[in-house]
């Protein structure tokens, strides 16, 4: 800050105007580190936000592959009965 004036300052006026800027100064620095505390909070927020998101598809990825396994032993359990009542049918021939 820089200050105009038309007579010299007393010393309690000097100190008053130091001890302002410090204030100044100290909420200037306080006000930055807020903002980017939420900004940060924010960027955290989404992330895990995103993070629930890919675990979810990946639960239903899971599921969905566990149903084409089950349903796959499933028709390899048909297959090899079929296959063994045709080995049957041709031994009995």
């Amino acid at each position: 800050m820089e200050f105009g004036l038309f007579h010299e300052l007393e010393r309690y006026q000097i100190d008053f105007l130091l001890k302002l800027g410090e204030n100044i100064a100290s909420f200037v620095i306080s006000n930055t580190l807020n903002i980017k505390t939420k900004e940060l909070l924010g960027q955290s927020q989404q992330q895990a936000k995103q993070l629930r998101a890919q675990e979810e598809e990946m639960r239903q990825n899971m599921e969905e592959m566990q149903a084409t396994q089950e349903e796959l032993e499933r028709k390899e359990k048909e297959y090899i009965a079929r296959i063994e009542e045709l080995e049957k049918m041709i031994k009995e021939k």
